[in-house]
C-alpha cells in the first residue's frame, strides 16, 4: 500500500505536478511548466517547501514518502571520513 500525506500542501501539489508530468515535455520546458503551475500564492514558506519538495519525490530525485529505502541512503562522502 502507497504511503499518502493527509498534508492539504502535499496533496494540492501533487495533483499539478502529476498534471504537469503527464505533458511529457523536454526537461527544461517541465522546469517552466512546474514554476507556472506553482498553486499557492507566494514562493516563500512552508507551502513552497512542499512544492519543491514534492517535485523532486515526483520526478525521481528524492525516494517516494513513506518507502524504506529512504533509511538505506548513504552519503558515500561520508563513508571516506571513516575508513582507515
Amino acid at each position: 500500500m502507497a504511503y499518502v500525506s493527509r498534508s492539504p500542501w502535499r496533496q494540492k501539489a501533487a495533483v499539478v505536478i502529476a498534471g504537469v508530468l503527464a505533458q511529457e515535455l523536454a526537461p527544461m520546458d517541465r522546469m517552466r511548466a512546474f514554476r507556472a503551475a506553482y498553486p499557492f500564492k507566494v514562493r516563500k514558506g512552508w507551502p513552497y517547501r512542499v512544492w519543491l519538495d514534492q517535485i523532486a519525490r515526483m520526478t525521481g530525485r528524492r525516494p517516494p514518502l513513506g518507502s524504506r529505502r529512504r533509511l538505506l541512503w548513504v552519503d558515500h562522502r561520508q563513508l571516506r571520513m571513516f575508513s582507515p
